[in-house]
């Protein structure tokens, strides 16, 4: 009820009229990111009460603390775009969302919060069967670009970590054998810097290594392109804008289309008032030449009456 009720508020608010907030999670490629990343959490939320104790269980709550900051700003942004923020947390359940975006050890039963946010999303989400489901998608998807980039980072450092880890840890000789380790070899890893203090010594801690380099470069690749892009993007639009042009509203519209007319009737009237006085002038000009005639024609007479 309380998805549908928010699907509701996003189609009968226009486009034009939303708010950044509002526009950020109507976006699909945001959904989409959002719908990973919750995803994600639940399965890590199995892995730490299936695996206690053990190195993979290290490697998922290392990851859960580092959602929890993305779930916490989700959060915020839909308590923003709410109309009404009382309705979206006691009627629409947002107070499932606080609770699914908290990180506090010891309880970890407020994870599984978190497929509420997965089912919440997915029915805001357009379905695949629409005409233009799969065009929006790509479109969305390449307007978050960094959501994607980031969601795939997040996979590679995670389940790279745990390769890595089953690969390293029975080697006596090996220097990744904790969850930080590994993490942070991961991060320096993905982000191409390789400090070298942590490195992998079998051949299938090198492969994944090999894997996460590839993955970096994809990635930071991908998102310089994408920010490049867009820096050159906006500077076109701004050459291609003539002066003076801007964005006007509806309502600046409105009162320039008023304006313009309320010029036009004043012309018009000025128009009239022209014509009118001209019609005076010429009926006054043709008055006075017929006075002269009449003169004239006159005098004749007289001169004629006199010869006679």
């Amino acid at each position: 009820m309380a998805a549908a009720d928010m699907t509701t508020t996003k189609l009968a608010t226009p486009v034009g009229k939303m708010s950044s907030s509002q526009r950020t999670i109507n976006n699909l490629g945001y959904q989409v990111f959002m719908v990973g990343i919750s995803l994600l959490a639940v399965v890590n939320a199995g892995i730490i009460i299936l695996l206690n104790g053990q190195s993979a269980m290290g490697v998922a709550a290392l990851v859960d603390a580092l959602l929890t900051p993305i779930f916490l700003f989700d959060f915020v942004l839909r308590m923003a775009a709410a109309k009404s923020k009382w309705r979206y947390f006691f009627v629409q359940f947002g107070w499932a969302d606080l609770l699914g975006s908290l990180w506090l050890p010891g309880l970890d039963f407020l994870r599984i919060f978190r497929l509420y946010r997965v089912v919440t999303i997915a029915r805001q989400m357009p379905r695949p069967g629409g005409g233009n489901f799969w065009s929006t998608f790509r479109q969305s998807l390449a307007n978050s670009v960094l959501g994607a980039m980031t969601l795939v980072a997040i996979l590679v450092l995670e389940v790279g970590g745990l390769a890595v880890l089953y690969f390293e840890r029975p080697d006596a000789s090996a220097n990744i054998t904790t969850a930080g380790d590994a993490l942070w070899w991961g991060i320096v890893t993905i982000a191409t810097v390789g400090y070298g203090d942590r490195y992998p010594i079998t051949p299938g801690g090198r492969m994944v290594g090999t894997i996460e380099i590839i993955t970096g470069v994809a990635v930071f690749s991908t998102i310089s392109g994408y920010l490049a892009n867009a820096f050159v993007s906006s500077r076109k639009k701004d050459e291609e804008q003539p002066a003076g042009e801007g964005t006007a509203g509806p309502e600046e519209l409105l009162a320039e289309v008023k304006r313009l007319g309320a010029a036009q009737e004043q012309r018009a009237v000025e128009l009239e008032e022209r014509l009118a006085r001209m019609e005076a002038l010429l009926a006054a000009q043709a008055g006075q030449s017929g006075a002269d005639g009449n003169g004239t024609l006159a005098a004749g007479s007289v001169g004629i009456a006199g010869s006679s």
